[in-house]
């Protein structure tokens, strides 16, 4: 494993971003490959580690069938199961969801609507799911009040 790779996984653990799979050297030259395709075509932060993504892109590379993403539309969405705490949609369907920083919760009315629907930990940051979900057709709720 390079220096590097290790001093970028260190400094990440103590600034609070263990939310993410180790990946060895090798593989994460291949996972550079592979984001920097995957960046261009959804149109996403060049670099995976970037403070406003909040997602676990190396765990989805490592454990999803990765190609599959590059096969859909640009706007397809990756899984919940890989999205970190202050993500603006963190739910209870990510792995790092858990009693310390328990995701909010997803579901579909009779219209096919979907709302996110915020858990105490998420409610502190629901603005910015506000402003995440603004223009998609879905919706999040804060207590009994829904954010349009």
């Amino acid at each position: 494993m390079g220096l590097l790779y290790k001093k970028h996984h260190v400094k990440r653990y103590q600034e609070g971003g263990k939310f993410i799979t180790p990946l060895n050297s090798s593989e994460e030259k291949d996972f550079k490959v592979w984001y920097d395709k995957t960046a261009k075509f959804k149109n996403l932060n060049p670099d995976p580690d970037a403070d406003d993504q909040k997602y676990d892109y190396r765990g989805y590379w490592k454990n999803e069938n990765s190609s599959e993403i590059l096969k859909e539309k640009s706007s397809a969405h990756f899984t919940d199961k890989y999205k970190q705490p202050g993500h603006p949609t963190f739910s209870n369907e990510s792995q790092y969801s858990n009693k310390n920083t328990q995701g909010g919760s997803w579901s579909q009315d009779n219209n096919k609507t979907w709302y996110f629907t915020h858990s105490p930990y998420t409610s502190k940051y629901a603005e910015k799911t506000y402003d995440y979900l603004k223009g998609t057709g879905e919706f999040s709720i804060l207590g009994n009040d829904t954010l349009r």
